[in-house]
């Protein structure tokens, strides 16, 4: 039996060695230790001595195993993934691997259903001799953004709903906030979203938009959104100053507010007339068209 290592990396891309092909698998030399992989991941013509990048797992509770394939998520890694199958002692999730990743039930915030989608984080048991998730997250995040600054476009993974807003993990790092009622569109748990970083709270946990900061950027995104709406629907929108802040969010993802803003803007810049029933396209002459 192949007994796990601290010093061989779990969960992440790391250099092996072919030492050895037999019936069925081939052993592998990772940071000097022998790991085991199916021989059927191996590239055709590989031969001892050659080189392949792999991830390490943990095949049983006291072995390991290599594998060319992708997990989901690695090491220290947040990622949604789907429940496969639940039994006393916890969770199995799907994650890209050939042995599915253990979430065990004292690493839930909750009781997980098969088929779900769970934002989780990959972590090392409490022996530190495999990979297994959890979904409790407040001592996973790094409450000291110093690489975020107000005004930065960021990557988004939305992992809890509360009353206020959506709990989401920023830039794969930080904890962060969207409010819902800056949300004109609809967003799930488990979801990647763009967004912009509003505001870095004095608890290191970060506000954040969907939409650009400031008014300039706020403006110039809500016009060209309009613009490109009016394009779509052969240059009429019936949408106005009476129409309600829900038709609105449903058809341009963005607040009565800024329609009316951006609308303003684009019917004194001469892009648009503004009838009883709604907004409509300008002809525009060669000059003047969007690049």
């Amino acid at each position: 039996m192949h007994y796990i290592q601290p010093m061989i990396p779990l969960g992440v891309p790391v250099n092996a060695v072919i030492k050895s092909i037999g019936s069925g698998r081939c052993m592998l030399l990772v940071e000097g230790r022998e790991v085991p992989m199916n021989i059927w991941e191996l590239p055709p013509k590989s031969k001892p001595g050659g080189e392949l990048e792999v991830t390490v797992y943990n095949d049983a509770k006291e072995s390991l195993k290599a594998t060319v394939l992708k997990p989901f998520a690695g090491l220290d890694e947040f990622a949604a993934l789907k429940v496969k199958t639940v039994n006393d002692w916890g969770a199995f999730l799907e994650w890209g691997l050939p042995k599915d990743l253990f979430l065990p039930k004292r690493e839930q915030t909750r009781p997980v259903h098969p088929g779900e989608k769970i934002v989780v984080r990959v972590i090392l048991d409490h022996e530190k001799k495999g990979l297994i998730a959890t979904s409790k997250l407040d001592s996973c995040f790094n409450y000291r953004p110093a690489e975020i600054n107000p005004g930065d476009q960021v990557d988004l993974l939305i992992f809890e709903e509360i009353k206020i807003g959506f709990g989401v993990v920023v830039s794969g790092r930080y904890r962060g906030m969207i409010y819902k009622n800056e949300i004109f569109q609809d967003i799930e748990t488990g979801q990647h979203l763009k967004g912009t970083v509003k505001k870095i709270r004095e608890d290191g946990r970060i506000d954040c938009s969907l939409n650009p900061v400031g008014f300039n950027a706020a403006m110039e995104a809500a016009k060209e959104t309009i613009l490109t709406a009016l394009e779509e629907q052969r240059g009429f929108l019936p949408l106005h100053d009476k129409s309600s802040p829900e038709d609105i969010a449903s058809a341009l993802n963005m607040s009565k507010k800024n329609f009316k803003k951006a609308s303003g803007i684009l019917f004194r810049e001469g892009k648009i007339s503004i009838e009883d029933q709604g907004i409509r396209r300008k002809k525009l002459f060669p000059r003047e068209r969007r690049g």
